[in-house]
């Protein structure tokens, strides 16, 4: 496409009021297309409605669309230039990032990777506040995973950015790495558990004294590995005086993920655009957080045992696609007030110690009711009566308004 843009210079005439030039500029621009179609692969997924991205990194802006029959997709009216392309979804376990010089329509042809394949030694690359982030590699599909973010202060503000640049190549940092749960090398705390052996709480809650939080702000998409932003020394768990902000979508969840993160108490973890389309919140994922609001999407079908002990829920919705809910995975929350359960099946300890849950809101289809039996509000099985809550703080009172007229 051929746009041609005119622009018009008003030139007042001199004091002779002799003509002036008058000179007429023309702009033209050319506008090209990308399409291709996204292939499965040994993904083996289905294809249809995946999202793509374009982002035009030299002005930051992006347009996405989504692959409609046999994973065809297309953007049109784009300018010459560089841009990078992206698939990210909670179906597959590694995404799509390509770098594409558009200089005339163009079809690029994507089949979606099967597995990572990051290679075992880390580059080494400065961050904010002139730290060492270390990054692993996987040059076949121009990823990166983050391993360290380098030694922590408190009060900073730590980005891990979308892309980073190495040897003339970009890679999306699309995942946030973790460790074994004996070591906690998880992506902050490299220098942090050596601070911890030395007797310091600087970066951590300890004894219930509350530091002042550093904070990471995680800027693109990402998926969070096992352990991600977890620490212990020898098999003991620390809790992080960290908030962590999630400005783009969160695909994967790993098992203790977030643990521990204990910084603002109004919530430690923020998710600006949600997460993805998981199919299961894992065991200990945000367990002794101050998570204090998550919305859970529809595609979740279970959640798993301690996923939300000891947080600051103080409200929460399990959808109706969930089937089951883990033990202890509830427990301990004691600002959790209110909650819709929906169609789920429970444990006896899930709720354990909820001193504050004053309302459960049940589906249509669940297995339970709330009934009181000898003076006391319970949930139980309808058909076995098994009790699996006692409630112990008091039900709302629902308030009315009384108005009227009177007359003489």
């Amino acid at each position: 496409m051929l746009i041609t843009t005119t622009f018009i210079v008003n030139v007042n005439a001199d004091e002779s009021n002799a003509p002036q030039d008058v000179e007429v500029l023309s702009g033209e621009t050319t506008l090209f297309t990308l399409s291709g179609t996204v292939s499965a692969g040994e993904t083996g997924i289905t294809v249809d409605g995946l999202t793509v991205k374009l982002t035009k990194p030299s002005d930051d802006t992006f347009e996405r669309t989504s692959t409609v029959s046999g994973g065809a997709y297309s953007f049109s009216d784009l300018e010459s230039g560089t841009y990078y392309l992206s698939v990210f979804s909670s179906k597959l376990s590694v995404p799509v990032f390509k770098t594409i010089e558009l200089s005339g329509n163009d079809v690029l042809d994507i089949t979606l990777p099967s597995a990572a394949s990051f290679a075992a030694e880390t580059v080494t690359l400065k961050g904010s506040n002139n730290n060492d982030y270390q990054y692993k590699l996987d040059s076949t599909n121009n990823l990166a995973e983050i391993i360290s973010i380098g030694a922590v202060a408190q009060g900073n503000t730590y980005e891990i950015p979308v892309t980073i640049e190495y040897e003339s190549n970009v890679y999306a940092v699309a995942f946030i790495g973790g460790g074994s749960s004996a070591v906690g090398n998880g992506a902050l705390i490299a220098n942090t558990a050596a601070q911890l052996n030395s007797g310091t709480d600087e970066y951590c809650v300890k004894f219930g004294r509350a530091t002042i939080p550093f904070v990471v702000d995680v800027k693109g998409p990402v998926y969070l590995s096992d352990n991600a932003f977890y620490i212990s020394q020898m098999g003991r768990p620390f809790q992080l005086a960290a908030d962590v902000s999630f400005e783009d979508t969160v695909y994967s969840i790993g098992t203790y993920a977030l643990y521990g993160l204990k910084g603002s108490e109004e919530g430690s973890i923020t998710f600006e655009k949600g997460v993805g389309e998981l199919t299961t919140i894992p065991n200990y994922a945000f367990m002794s957080s101050y998570l204090a609001s998550f919305v859970i999407p529809d595609s979740v079908t279970a959640i798993g045992a301690f996923a939300f002990n000891s947080t600051k829920l103080t409200t929460i919705s399990i959808p109706d696609s969930i089937q089951t809910i883990g033990d202890n995975a509830f427990t301990n929350c004691q600002t959790l007030t209110s909650m819709y359960l929906g169609n789920a099946a429970v444990q006896t300890t899930t709720f354990n110690n909820c001193a504050n849950l004053a309302t459960i809101t049940l589906g249509s289809n669940s297995p339970y009711e709330v009934v009181t039996v000898d003076g006391s509000r319970v949930l139980r099985d309808k058909t076995t009566q098994d009790v699996y809550f006692t409630f112990t703080a008091s039900e709302p009172v629902t308030l009315f308004t009384l108005s009227g007229t009177v007359s003489a």
